[in-house]
Formats: structure tokens, C-alpha cells, sequence
């Protein structure tokens, strides 16, 4: 769909004529404070601050007189401050020479993740039988699961929905592994591809025009509640071409235990905002439009009073998807 739209533009400049006029925009280039900071529940704050720049700058943005305050529910915090859920937040950041930013987010609650349900589908099944060898084969299905969010009905939700895959037996390389780098794991998990696009909500973004354009959600899995604000949602999840593969010379209870870890993160307005000015700016044909000079310049989204950077919160839901016993009745043919 990505390569439509850019069809679509070749297209659509050809048929356009036009002049070009080098000019100086006036617009004030003059740096201030830019503060950038991702505050997770539970965890420490890291706060980055520089300054705005040109292209044309040679000089570096970093920045050796900055100083930065936090405040937690109107209480200036020191270094141990761990932010909780429902914390409002103000970073206030000053320099004699860029002047002062400050930005203020409240750290979402974290929803929980509902009921999991998933199904399976074999694709195909190797299984050997080898002398001093409890299991050794190769497993390949796809995966589809409904995740359910309750969603609280007080006021519109923001978030975000991810995943790692697990396998309780298999082994990453380690510094002090052989040079060569090998390294035997008994069992390893591969969770396959994930289908944004089976999930309708992932695409609530998109516009009509950005859908004839060719515009997909391949990456995109930030949505709202405003299709189902206060009560409950399934998000369906599809995931092909898993392979779980086993090469095991001993029994062992996790030997089959591989499968998904589930996060659904609860985000602030500015993240989701944010969010969604990347995937405009990377993805979307306004931008290039932009580029081209067809329409308005695309501004970058920022909650700091300077107008540079972005303070956004998030919290995490986590579930995990257990296909221990999937992979068990196909191994050993049950």
C-alpha cells in the first residue's frame, strides 16, 4: 500500500506545473529549551533538555548551564521520587542562556488486560525420532487471541498495545560465550508476524483520503476509546508463520513452554498526540505533500511551553500466552 502512494504522487506532481523562488520564511529561529522526557509508573524519570537548532547550526545542542525541577501534585521532588499512577507532574527546566520551558502530564492508570482467549492453527509438523533425544522437530501455525479491555468510563483513554514472545528454555549468547558465537538452546519460539491490520481499531487514525492514498498501520498499534469508551473491547490479535523449533536431549517441565507476553499500556494525551504526528510525519501523504509544496508546512507536536519536546506518561498491563499445551499435543502427537 506504501508503494501505491507513492505512485499516487509521482502521478499527481506530473500533472503539476510550477516556479521556484528561493526565499527566507519569517519565522523565529531564536533557540530555547526543549525538554523531552517518557515517564513510566513505578520507574525513575529521566529527563533530557537541549536546545532548538538549524540545520545550518554548527554549533552542538547540548547544553551546560540547564538545571531541571519536578514536581509531583505540587510538591517539588528530589532525586528518589518514583512516579505512581495518578501523579500529575510538572518538569520546569531553566538556563541563563536559552531561558525557561516547563511541560505538565498526568500518569495514566493503568486498565487491566481482560479475559485472553486465542486459537490455533497448524500449518505443519516435523517431528523426529533420533536415538539420545527426548524431542527434535520443528512446529509452524498461525495464532489469532482476543484480548479484552474493560474501559473505564470517567474519561477518554489513550493506548497503546505490544508484545514480546518467550520460551522459557531458550538461550541468548553470552559475552563470555566461544568466539564463534554458537550457543545450544534445547528450545526457541519465534512469534511470527504480527497483523496490524486485523485489528480495525490500529487504523482509526486514517483518514479517507490517507486510505485511497495507500496509507497502512504496518507498526501503528497506538488507539483511543472513543468507539467504546466505558464498556468492554476485544482487540483481535493475528500472528503468522510462528515457529516454535525443540532439540532436546533431556526432559525437562518448561521444555514446551514458549509464547507471548501481552502489554497493553494506558498512555497520556501528549504520547498518543505525538505518536500520531510520527506516523503523519513518516508515513502520511500530507507530509509529503508538504514536501513538495503543496500544502501547509507539518508542524512537530509538543506539550512544552516553548513549543520543543514532548513530556508524555504511560502504565503497563501484562498478561501472559501460555502455548505450552499446543506445542506439547503436537510434539508428541497427542
Amino acid at each position: 500500500m506504501a508503494i501505491l502512494k507513492k505512485l499516487s504522487l509521482i502521478i499527481f506532481c506530473t500533472l503539476l506545473t510550477g516556479c521556484y523562488e528561493d526565499f527566507t520564511p519569517d519565522i523565529d529561529t531564536t533557540p530555547v529549551l526543549c525538554i523531552n522526557s517518557l515517564i513510566t509508573a513505578g520507574e525513575p524519570i529521566n529527563v533530557q533538555v537541549s536546545r532548538t537548532w538549524l540545520y545550518t547550526d554548527r554549533e552542538p545542542s547540548v547544553l551546560t548551564d540547564a538545571t531541571v525541577s519536578i514536581y509531583a501534585n505540587g510538591v517539588l521532588q528530589d532525586e528518589s521520587y518514583i512516579p505512581r499512577e495518578g501523579d500529575s507532574i510538572k518538569i520546569v527546566a531553566h538556563s541563563d542562556t536559552y531561558g525557561d520551558a516547563e511541560a505538565e502530564v498526568t500518569v495514566p492508570v493503568a486498565v487491566p488486560i481482560g479475559e485472553v482467549t486465542y486459537d490455533t492453527y497448524l500449518n505443519s509438523a516435523r517431528i523426529y525420532e533420533l536415538p539420545g533425544y527426548v524431542a527434535v522437530g520443528e512446529v509452524y501455525f498461525n495464532l489469532r487471541a482476543n484480548l479484552m479491555i474493560n474501559d473505564p468510563a470517567i474519561e477518554e483513554n489513550y493506548y497503546r498495545f505490544s508484545y514480546t514472545s518467550y520460551c522459557k528454555l531458550q538461550r541468548h549468547p553470552q559475552p563470555d560465550d566461544n568466539p564463534n558465537g554458537s550457543y545450544a538452546s534445547p528450545a526457541g519460539f519465534y512469534s511470527g508476524d504480527f497483523r496490524e491490520d486485523a485489528e480495525p481499531i490500529f487504523s482509526e487514525h486514517i483518514g479517507v483520503f490517507e486510505s485511497i492514498m495507500g496509507g497502512d498501520v504496518y507498526g501503528f498499534t497506538f488507539f483511543t476509546d472513543r468507539s467504546f469508551q466505558g464498556s468492554a473491547y476485544p482487540l483481535h490479535l493475528y500472528y503468522t508463520d510462528c515457529v516454535y523449533r525443540v532439540s532436546a536431549r533431556e526432559e525437562n517441565d518448561d521444555l514446551f513452554d514458549c509464547g507471548l507476553v501481552l502489554t497493553l499500556t494506558t498512555v497520556s494525551e501528549s504520547y498518543y498526540f505525538w505518536a500520531n504526528y510520527c506516523w503523519q510525519r513518516d508515513e502520511g501523504t500530507l507530509e509529503d505533500f508538504s514536501n513538495l509544496g503543496f500544502s501547509d508546512p507539518m508542524y512537530g507536536y509538543s506539550n512544552v511551553s516553548t513549543g520543543a519536546g514532548i513530556v508524555a506518561a504511560q502504565s503497563h498491563s501484562t498478561d501472559t500466552l501460555s502455548l505450552k499445551t499446543f506445542i506439547e499435543q503436537v510434539v508428541n502427537n497427542k
